[in-house]
């Protein structure tokens, strides 16, 4: 089976197993600073005699402050783990060819009262200098 975008159903080989997808999503933008993104994932998986139904739902928020200035906050759940996962990155471009990430990273236990399973912070500086 090949890999597919979008809205839309598809099935066929999954290993050697098949599989049945269903994958949703729905962008509210309204004007060009601004989107709002919903989408969700069901993968119905059979291999062998096992059988598992796999369910992703996510969200994401983008705010373009210019062309060189973002932030988006992404949130997605599963039911296989019952994790939430939510990330937030900030993006600058000080200059065309030159990138600055912070991004923040949060695994939330749904299981385990909604504790902090682990977060990290991370900076990355892509720098580009043309002689």
């Amino acid at each position: 089976m090949g890999s597919y975008r979008g809205n839309g159903a598809s099935w066929g080989d999954f290993y050697n197993g098949t599989q049945k997808a269903l994958r949703a999503d729905c962008t509210v933008k309204t004007n060009q600073y601004f989107s709002l993104v919903a989408d969700m994932q069901i993968n119905d998986i059979t291999i062998g005699s096992e059988r598992f139904k796999a369910e992703e739902y996510g969200g994401r928020f983008v705010l373009d402050f210019s062309t060189r200035l973002s932030t988006s906050s992404f949130v997605q759940w599963n039911n296989e783990t019952n994790e939430i996962n939510v990330n937030y990155r900030l993006h600058y471009i000080p200059k065309i060819g030159s990138d600055v990430y912070v991004v923040y990273n949060h695994l939330i236990d749904e299981d385990d009262d909604y504790n902090t399973l682990y977060n990290v912070a991370l900076l990355k500086i892509n720098y580009t200098h043309r002689f």
